[in-house]
Order: structure tokens, then C-alpha cells, then sequence
């Protein structure tokens, strides 16, 4: 029962690391395409919202990773992407091509929106409160059960390994479950990438 209670902990922990891989990865696209819009749309107003949607990816690298780190959500980078999408939705498209390039910012910031909501989800909560419960238990109770016999050299040494193992596992499901750092951890890189590319654009 404790090591198909592993196992599932195993596969879920996995699963959700790939999901916040995935998230932030779809989301670094989803910016991109709400800055190569604001390009193109090309006015004062555009030009404002791009820069407070660059100073959004900033606090995410810079606060929100850190937050997300310690399981809480971050205040300055919620802010910035509020900034950012009032901004695109106030634009007053005045051409045809325009109210087009608006819409479409829309559905770019709407995705952005949904793609930064499901990354949140995943915060460092630490592992699920049962499967410490119920892992904890089952090694008392196998301890308890070795405990009967007269104690060997042989048992005594079976005991220490097998504490040994449950420590590693121990360590290691708290770990994986820290999706934002420790084993496996998920990075912010594909922001940064992006982040280092619409800086260059930026005209002097």
C-alpha cells in the first residue's frame, strides 16, 4: 500500500511540474504576441501599455518567482499585469486595421490572463497533508511490526536501511513538490529570454 501510495504521489508530482513547464512556456508566447502587436499598433497609448507589460514580466522574474517560492502570490507582479491589461483595453483603435490589432490584443491579454492563472495554481504548497499522514503511518506500523522480533545484527542493519530509504523518500517527495525550487524546479528562463529580446527593440 506504501509503495502504491508513492508511486501515485510520484506520477502526480511529475505531471504537475510539467503543467507549470508548460504554463509559463505558453504564456512567454502569449506575451509575445501581445508585444509584437503592440508594435504593430504603434501609437502613444500602445507604447505605454507595452512598457507596463514589459514592467509585468520584470516582476515576475524578480518578485513573483520569489513569492511563489515561500507558496504566496505576489502582490507587485498582480498589479502590474492590471496595469498592463487596463492599458490594451483602453486603447481607441481610429482605423480598421486598428480596431483588428485591438481585438486581437484582447484575446492575447484574455490567454495571458488564463495561461499566468493556471502557473499560479502550483505555488509551493509542500506535499499533499494525507500522504505525509498516511506515509508516516505506514512506517510506524512497519516498525512497529519489525519491532516483535529479538533484535540481530542482521535485522538491526535491515531496520536502519529501511529508515534510511523512507528518509530519501521523504526528502525527495517534499522536494519535488516545491515546484519553484529543490529537485526539479521550474525556472524562469523563458520570460527572461523574452524579456532580454523586447528590451533590444526598444528604440533609444
Amino acid at each position: 500500500l506504501l509503495s502504491l501510495l508513492l508511486s501515485l504521489t510520484f506520477a502526480d508530482l511529475r505531471e504537475g511540474i510539467g503543467e507549470v513547464r508548460h504554463a509559463i512556456e505558453a504564456e512567454t508566447s502569449a506575451l509575445g504576441n501581445t508585444l509584437r502587436d503592440l508594435d504593430v499598433y504603434d501609437d502613444a497609448e500602445s507604447a505605454k501599455a507595452r512598457d507596463l507589460l514589459i514592467d509585468y514580466i520584470e516582476a515576475t522574474i524578480n518578485e513573483e518567482w520569489e513569492s511563489l517560492r515561500d507558496g504566496r502570490l505576489d502582490s507587485a507582479a498582480m498589479e502590474a499585469f492590471r496595469k498592463a491589461k487596463l492599458a490594451i483595453y483602453a486603447l481607441t483603435p481610429s482605423t480598421p486595421m486598428e480596431e483588428k490589432l485591438h481585438n486581437r490584443l484582447i484575446s492575447d491579454i484574455s490567454d495571458v490572463n488564463r495561461l499566468r492563472a493556471s502557473r499560479l495554481v502550483y505555488r509551493d504548497t509542500g506535499p499533499p497533508p494525507l500522504f505525509l499522514y498516511i506515509a508516516l503511518v505506514g512506517f510506524a506500523s512497519t516498525t512497529a511490526l519489525l519491532g516483535v522480533y529479538s533484535p540481530t545484527a542482521r535485522s538491526l542493519a535491515f531496520m536502519g536501511l529501511y529508515c534510511a530509504f523512507f528518509g530519501i523518500v521523504i526528502h525527495s517527495v517534499i522536494e519535488l513538490s516545491r515546484f519553484y525550487h529543490g529537485l526539479g524546479a521550474v525556472t524562469p528562463e523563458p520570460l527572461e529570454t523574452l524579456l532580454s529580446v523586447a528590451r533590444d527593440q526598444i528604440t533609444p
